[in-house]
């Protein structure tokens, strides 16, 4: 898949123009994107102000031409980039938190004018990653492991990016993330959930006909 990675890094750098203040998440499909980004600046001499929910991105991408921002700092941002695990088109619903990266990447959503989901067709399958990711507080992981008792829960080994511990659910039915959405983010142990409505503006879907590649766009918030 990492052809359609880069052909939507491509696409999406184009937007990047002098003086814009860029966030990016995290992953694969982000790796590839601040490698395109860096390439923009170079050669259209541009300067921009520059985040990631990854401090590994922030470090790639201290280059000429961006200042890296510290992601407590940041107060707006004019464009975010990120990936997903999962996208519903119809409903607008983005999971994400595969790669641990949940709070930061929910943090930045929150700041951007413009918010764009990078991903190619598999991400629009629900039993690719039949998962649902949340951060906890360590403090109450018993009260959180009880309150979701009829869940089939994970603890993942070692900690996400913003220091908190990561719970893996399995929800087999794509139809069953919304109660689970109810539940957990009325639980004070719950630090963020990492599947959501209206937070990600747009979809940009890589697809694949006639042995030509383009993109396909979608709103994800459209008034629903």
């Amino acid at each position: 898949m990492t052809v359609y990675k880069e052909f939507l890094a491509a696409e999406a750098v184009k937007l990047v123009q002098d003086g814009m203040i860029i966030g990016v998440g995290a992953g694969s499909t982000m790796n590839i994107f601040v490698e395109k980004l860096i390439e923009h600046v170079s050669v259209n001499q541009i300067h921009i102000k520059f985040v990631s929910a990854d401090s590994n991105l922030n470090t790639m991408a201290s280059v000429d031409g961006i200042t890296v921002l510290d992601i407590l700092n940041v107060a707006e941002l004019d464009l975010l980039f990120d990936g997903a695990d999962f996208v519903d088109l119809e409903t607008g619903l983005v999971s994400k938190g595969n790669g641990g990266f949940i709070f930061n990447e929910m943090f930045l959503a929150k700041f951007a004018k413009r918010s764009i989901i990078l991903i190619d067709e598999s991400k629009l399958e629900w039993n690719r990653l039949p998962k649902v990711f949340l951060e906890v507080n360590e403090e109450l992981l018993a009260e959180v492991f009880n309150e979701l008792a009829t869940f089939v829960c994970f603890l993942r080994e070692g900690l996400s990016a913003a220091g908190n511990l990561v719970l893996e659910l399995s929800v087999a039915e794509r139809s069953d993330v919304d109660g689970l959405i109810d539940v957990a983010s009325r639980l004070d142990g719950v630090l963020m959930v990492g599947a959501c409505y209206h937070v990600y503006d747009q979809a940009w879907v890589a697809r694949r006909a006639n042995r030509s590649m383009f993109v396909e766009k979608f709103n994800l918030k459209n008034d629903r």
